[in-house]
């Protein structure tokens, strides 16, 4: 099951197109950031980290079940939450709000590992 088209529905609904029909879900709060994973199998969804916490990144799969929502690689404690997430080179990037600054980090979509962070400016 591919995802064909990605669009935003509401400023609290994705919706995309498969093959088969539409696929909207619904968020609580409006998402951040919505990218298609490059192999068309999922949506990695950035939700507000005020409502969510450092916990609001989720990958979400083509039907619309969450694949899963990984917790960050630093101290919750010390965490906002996901600011960004996007492709960069090839590669999937997601940075991190922290209390001393922002950390970018590798991210591969498909287990859920971050590989190792740099400090942003």
């Amino acid at each position: 099951m591919l995802i064909q088209k990605i669009s935003p529905r509401s400023p609290n609904e994705v919706e995309w197109t498969l093959d088969s029909g539409r696929i909207v879900v619904h968020k609580e709060d409006s998402p951040i950031f919505v990218v298609l994973l490059r192999d068309r199998s999922g949506v990695l969804i950035i939700e507000s980290y005020e409502k969510k916490g450092s916990r609001n990144l989720v990958i979400v799969n083509a039907d619309g079940s969450e694949r899963f929502r990984p917790a960050p690689p630093f101290d919750q404690n010390r965490t906002y939450g996901f600011s960004y997430g996007g492709y960069e080179m090839g590669e999937m990037s997601v940075v991190l709000t922290t209390t001393a600054g922002d950390v970018s980090y590798p991210f591969d979509p498909d287990t859920g590992i971050f590989g190792s962070g740099q400090w942003t400016k």
